[in-house]
């Protein structure tokens, strides 16, 4: 297999650090092949991503009145956050229980309104402890401020936590003192007919990744090197090691570029990607990788 290959005198030159991976990249996402290259098990934590990342949120749902959110736009806000898989901070009140999770779904009849969180890490071990459930859940929106919202009771379900639907969402009239970043050095490949392309990336959410251009096959053309539209085959993500986790490459089917930044104080431009298309184990993959990063965030914190 090509991945156990070896460089030896006369061959290749061997490539050190993300040199390596940065061509493993390239040569897998023009073959079609999907690196197996670590794995991480840590899938207890995860905080909000959102922002500027597939830059498509602000202009689907009006986020402009403060205050609560109820009725229809409740509705389309929770449908929102379902299809971008924003990721919220839950709190078990009573416990000092503090994880983070998604939403999976949404069930609604006449009378009633349920949904379906995804099960976050160490809580069938406190949930116990306390009844009826007090959850309280936040989350950063679109427009990058802070939304709340509460619900009482629940029950453990299979494929999560059945929770009520909240009457209401609070928009806070604030931002947010954090903005979560990937770490340092987390880059993302781009191949296109013309483009090969390395991007350092700023953030990431299981729906999309926000970044500038590093490197690029371009040297006489000037940037944006991308159109809003375009669409990317196969993008490669590479996740930096750290002590707790080994570096990670993870292949995107498919992407498209939702906006475009212009940076004039340093004259470079900032892509937000939205993912499109992603092979259900690169995303288990990725969702896992996000756990890793959001938990090491959430202990500084």
């Amino acid at each position: 297999m090509w991945l156990a290959a070896t460089c030896q005198p006369g061959h290749h030159p061997c490539l050190a650090g993300h040199e390596f991976y940065e061509s493993l990249v390239f040569f897998l996402i023009n073959s079609g092949e999907v690196p197996i290259i670590g794995t991480s098990d840590h899938t207890d934590a995860m905080a909000d991503t959102m922002g500027p990342v597939d830059g498509s949120g602000s202009n689907r749902i009006d986020m402009v009145t403060p205050g609560k959110i109820q009725g229809q736009r409740l509705s389309e806000l929770l449908r929102y956050l379902i299809e971008q898989k924003t990721i919220l901070s839950v709190q078990l009140q009573g416990t000092g229980y503090e994880r983070l999770t998604y939403i999976l779904d949404m069930t609604e009849t006449a009378t009633e309104s349920h949904l379906i969180i995804d099960l976050p890490e160490g809580f069938n071990n406190v949930a116990h402890r306390v009844s009826p459930w007090q959850l309280g859940f936040n989350f950063n929106g679109p427009d990058k401020l802070e939304y709340l919202f509460s619900v009482r009771g629940g029950e453990l379900h299979d494929q999560g936590v059945r929770i009520p639907c909240p009457k209401y969402i609070e928009r806070i009239q604030r931002r947010k003192n954090f903005r979560i970043m990937t770490p340092a050095g987390t880059r993302m490949v781009i191949t296109t007919p013309s483009l090969k392309g390395l991007m350092d990336l700023i953030n990431i959410s299981l729906g999309g990744a926000y970044g500038t251009m590093a490197k690029h096959n371009l040297k006489n053309a000037r940037e944006p090197f991308l159109k809003v539209g375009k669409r990317i085959d196969k993008l490669g993500i590479i996740f930096p090691q750290d002590n707790e986790m080994p570096e990670q490459i993870i292949v995107i089917k498919e992407a498209q570029v939702r906006r475009i930044d212009h940076d004039m104080t340093n004259n470079r431009y900032k892509y937000a990607f939205e993912f499109m298309d992603i092979e259900s184990d690169q995303l288990a993959k990725l969702t896992q990788t996000i756990y890793h990063i959001q938990r090491q965030f959430l202990t500084r914190r």
